[in-house]
């Protein structure tokens, strides 16, 4: 018998992203609250308090909410032109997690080089973003930064799991920007890999960054963003802490 996913969540421990000090921003899809609907999602407001609700005035590029995930609510992006934007601050230093899982080809056949941006940017810089090859085999974790130089704010990791086929697998995606120490990104608990800087971006918008082909397709679940870099031991507490909370399996991955 499968396990309940109930069982799957976190116990009462009173853990919350807020734990952690330096949260910056907080969606989270699941929570009625922070959700306005009208003709799709037209806010989703920020729990950390800080007021950067994200928003979408033009009903055609809204996301939906109309898929659970653990029993949870997630917002749909269609990869063609969802998205939401909200005020964004200049950082050098900075932590992302995003649970999100990306769709297939069959998702989006129009354009197989898709570039499906958790979080981006207004510049050509992008941001976080993870790229589906659509070959059923692995996908890309490419966050990229002010360039494209591999290694030097930017890291392109292919990804692959047992059994790879389909959609990519739920997962917490997790990025740490640390200035001019570089950055490093995760799979859950896995390391994606490092680049040597990480310069100044203005993190802005979610689903998409400046490019055509930069939006997402999938569902998105939660998404925290920290103004520090924060420990390893903050970040895999945090990482569990999501995991059980959405009922992330944690697949053994192969980077390369």
């Amino acid at each position: 018998m499968g396990m309940n996913p109930r069982t799957l969540r976190p116990s009462a421990s009173g853990f919350t992203p807020r734990s952690i000090s330096g949260l910056a921003a907080w969606w989270d899809a699941s929570d009625d609250a922070t959700i306005t609907l009208d003709t799709g999602v037209s806010v989703w407001a920020d729990k950390s308090g800080n007021g950067r609700n994200a928003t979408q005035s033009v009903s055609n590029n809204r996301p939906a909410r109309d898929t659970t995930i653990n029993g949870r609510s997630v917002l749909t992006f269609d990869g063609t032109n969802d998205s939401l934007d909200f005020t964004g601050v200049a950082r050098t230093v900075e932590t992302m997690f995003a649970v999100v899982q990306q769709r297939d080809a069959a998702a989006d056949t129009a354009n197989a080089s898709r570039y499906g941006t958790i979080l981006g940017a207004a510049s050509n810089s992008r941001g976080l973003l993870v790229r589906n090859q659509y070959n059923n085999d692995n996908f890309l974790f490419d966050p990229a930064f002010n360039g494209f130089t591999l290694g030097v704010n930017r890291i392109v990791a292919v990804v692959a799991w047992l059994g790879s086929s389909g959609d990519v697998p739920l997962a917490v995606y997790v990025l740490r920007r640390n200035g001019t120490s570089g950055m490093q990104g995760w799979i859950n608990t896995t390391s994606l890999g490092t680049a040597t800087t990480s310069e100044s971006q203005t993190l802005d918008r979610i689903g998409r960054s400046a490019t055509s082909t930069s939006y997402f397709v999938g569902q998105m679940a939660e998404i925290l963003i920290y103004d520090r870099a924060i420990l390893d031991a903050e970040r895999l507490r945090i990482t569990d802490y999501l995991m059980r909370r959405w009922a992330v399996t944690n697949q053994t991955y192969t980077v390369s």
